[in-house]
């Protein structure tokens, strides 16, 4: 079958010599325990429902909470010193909803045209998705009631056949910034994250892969990489870890010219991008404990690179809700945990 041409934008080149640098001065980004691509290279910005807006550049930046650990070797002793301090999260763990060629950000209306993806949260989520029909279908595969949000990630195989993902942590972090600094993401926000075209590795500070953390040091289990490790450990499994942009331009919903939001510096906003957000972080978690043999969709029956890991993102969550975890947790430094049934955070910890 002939690959159709995916999410590809001329905006994008001319961030990736900006990105790369920013990136590498970045802080080091978590790398989640648990349980994305047309999409700028290292630099990966997004944006949902709205408009279009300038142009991003910059790498995510420190860690957040207990579930969360360092991304390895990139890390230096600045970035430790800064990821110890402002570490308020707070996690939502969402099941495996379905699979579908669907993708409202990038194909919006054109169901079977997209590339394979795996959806988590929103149940509802298909070509036709709106900010709107998300919230009107209110249905959710997260814990959380409340996080009716739309996640996806794209398809993943092995050796030919197609693995089904467990669930994602999704946390929402701090990330590096001053207690009173982070603002509630704004209902409709699309964001992307990572790059479905890339041909070589991208930055761990927006997409690796892993074995999850030990629960009992919260550190990595394997260093987090940009290849699938050979094998993980017995009672750990495969994981992909994929970092949002943090900081919005404070105008522009719509994510699919990747121009919408942008990466903080050693937490700070770039100009142009001046309302800073929380740092979302997925943690998807599949059910196999090697990584031989993978490759994840690049299109319509079409498989291919492990460099190509991204993820989509649309806020439907109900917005009071948002804000008042946002405010609770990430905003005072307050690392939450995860947040159930009653949409309370089930743990409150004190950084």
């Amino acid at each position: 079958m002939r690959r159709i041409p995916l999410r590809g934008h001329p905006a994008r080149l001319g961030l990736l010599a900006s990105t790369a640098i920013a990136v590498t001065a970045a802080v080091a980004v978590p790398f989640a325990q648990a349980s994305s691509t047309t999409r700028t290279m290292a630099t990966s910005q997004a944006g949902p429902a709205s408009q279009a807006g300038p142009a991003s550049q910059a790498g995510p930046a420190s860690q957040a909470g207990p579930a969360v650990q360092a991304a390895g070797p990139m890390q230096s002793r600045a970035a430790t010193r800064a990821m110890r301090g402002h570490r308020g999260f707070f996690r939502s763990r969402c099941a495996y909803s379905h699979t579908a060629n669907d993708d409202p950000i990038m194909f919006p209306g054109q169901p079977g045209v997209a590339m394979e993806h795996d959806f988590f949260g929103n149940t509802s989520t298909n070509a036709g998705s709106t900010t709107a029909s998300l919230l009107a279908a209110g249905t959710t595969s997260c814990l959380a009631p409340a996080d009716t949000a739309a996640y996806w990630v794209p398809a993943l195989y092995q050796n030919g056949a197609k693995v089904t993902p467990r669930l994602v942590l999704a946390y929402y972090r701090q990330l590096g910034r001053p207690n009173g600094v982070v603002q509630p993401m704004p209902a409709g926000l699309q964001m992307i994250a990572g790059d479905e075209k890339a041909t070589s590795a991208q930055p761990l500070q927006v997409a690796s892969w892993g074995c999850g953390v030990d629960v009992t040091t919260d550190k990595p289990v394997v260093p987090p990489a940009s290849t699938p490790p050979a094998a993980c450990p017995s009672g750990h499994h495969l994981v992909l870890a994929i970092n949002f942009p943090d900081c919005w331009d404070g105008h522009t919903l719509t994510g699919a010219m990747q121009t919408n939001v942008a990466y903080s510096v050693r937490g700070r906003c770039p100009a142009g991008y001046p309302v800073a957000i929380p740092a979302l972080h997925l943690g998807v978690q599949y059910p196999i404990s090697t990584g031989t043999g993978i490759e994840l969709s690049t299109g319509p029956g079409q498989l291919g690179s492990v460099f190509t890991a991204h993820a989509d993102f649309v806020n439907s969550w109900t917005q009071q809700v948002l804000e008042r975890l946002t405010a609770s947790c990430d905003d005072t430094g307050r690392r939450c945990g995860t947040v159930g049934a009653a949409n309370q955070p089930l743990g409150v910890r004190r950084r």
